[in-house]
């Protein structure tokens, strides 16, 4: 790779005709993320230039990333001009950054995104510190109370762009979001997030009215540990977040980022196997607390069993008992399964004939009512 920062073209950045009269260097995509949202473009900024401009001039100053040898080019205009230093050849210009940039930088900043940090520590003290990002002022203020009351320390964010900052500087024990918020919504926060390793085993749990199981999924897809509905009561949402802290503090080792996870109340059995048939996954999906499991090759189920211990409760049944299922938590871990299919028959056809006998079930319950 090389070491020469590359400008981001195309749509990112428009001013590329102007004259480039200086260069504002971050070592890393946090560090520029902080810098923004912590005011830089509403600032005259200060830089050194060997370019001929005089004040007023339309010109471009360039906002590096040297760690990941990204830069991008942003409108400015020249303000005021120094004295040249003969001795260096180069003047002081201070800048002010055109209205545009605002959005120019925050479509950087995304396509920017590192994969992967140091990791950091998980805490296990009882205070918390808690991160409430949403842009409703109401919401925010409902989640974040019942935390606050309890001696928690509460972090608060309008958009989730300043949550990510906010995260980024303070790194929450726990993290609450909306999903549908500007600038960044809840599923792009998560992706920036999820793919810093300090984050990575941090519980992540949205406040959204979003009630779709395909959205469900997609969240539990991308790492978020629950969904609560609102509006919500505040003795619930404390009893979550104990929840999703005391879950993640028993997995040893770092968090298994192919690993899917999430609440049946969320997502039936039936959505998460017809999304293992499309995508063809293969692994053992485990339910809890019954201790259920059912094992899955190429999207298909070969094994499913009710009970840990006993292997003659297998087969059809038991993955038609599974799916009556509407309490309890999932989780799915890939693997290549070594198993002889004890099924037989496709994921579509056991979801036909589980929606038959439920049918046949709640008429002869009218019936006898």
């Amino acid at each position: 790779m090389s070491l020469i920062p590359k400008p981001c073209r195309d749509d990112w950045s428009p001013s590329l005709s102007r004259k480039t009269c200086g260069v504002l260097k971050f070592r890393t995509h946090d560090e520029l993320v902080i810098a923004y949202t912590g005011g830089l473009l509403t600032r005259v900024v200060k830089v050194q230039t060997k370019a001929s401009v005089s004040e007023y001039d339309a010109a471009a100053v360039r906002v590096e990333l040297t760690g990941l040898s990204q830069s991008i080019d942003l409108p400015v205009t020249i303000v005021e001009v120094a004295s040249p230093s003969e001795a260096a050849g180069r003047t002081w210009v201070r800048l002010r950054f055109d209205s545009q940039c605002h959005a120019l930088l925050e479509a950087f900043l995304l396509k920017c995104d590192p994969s992967a940090q140091t990791p950091g520590p998980i805490r296990s003290a009882s205070r918390l510190k808690v991160a409430v990002i949403d842009d409703n002022a109401s919401q925010r203020e409902a989640a974040a109370r019942p935390f606050r009351e309890r001696g928690h320390e509460v972090l608060e964010a309008a958009d989730g762009l300043s949550g990510l900052a906010l995260c980024l500087k303070h790194e929450p024990d726990v993290i609450l979001s909306d999903v549908q918020m500007p600038k960044v919504d809840g599923w792009q926060l998560i992706r920036m997030l999820r793919a810093r390793q300090k984050f990575a085993r941090v519980p992540i749990l949205f406040l959204t009215t979003l009630s779709e199981e395909k959205d469900r999924l997609h969240g539990y897809r991308l790492g978020v540990d629950d969904y609560i509905e609102k509006p919500f009561s505040e003795d619930d949402l404390v009893a979550r977040v104990e929840r999703c802290i005391r879950r993640n503090s028993m997995r040893p080792g770092p968090k298994n980022s192919d690993a899917l996870r999430g609440n049946l109340e969320h997502v039936g059995l039936a959505a998460l196997l017809s999304f293992f048939a499309v995508e063809g996954k293969s692994g053992t999906l485990r339910l809890e607390p019954q201790g259920c499991f059912a094992i899955l090759n190429a999207g298909r189920v070969v094994r499913a069993c009710t009970t840990e211990l006993d292997s003659r409760d297998v087969g059809p049944e038991a993955l038609y008992a599974l799916l009556d299922l509407t309490h309890g938590s999932f989780e799915f871990h890939p693997g290549e399964p070594d198993e002889v299919d004890s099924i037989g028959s496709s994921t579509a056809m056991l979801l036909m004939e589980h929606a038959r006998r439920a049918d046949e079930a709640a008429a002869s319950a009218r019936e006898t009512a």
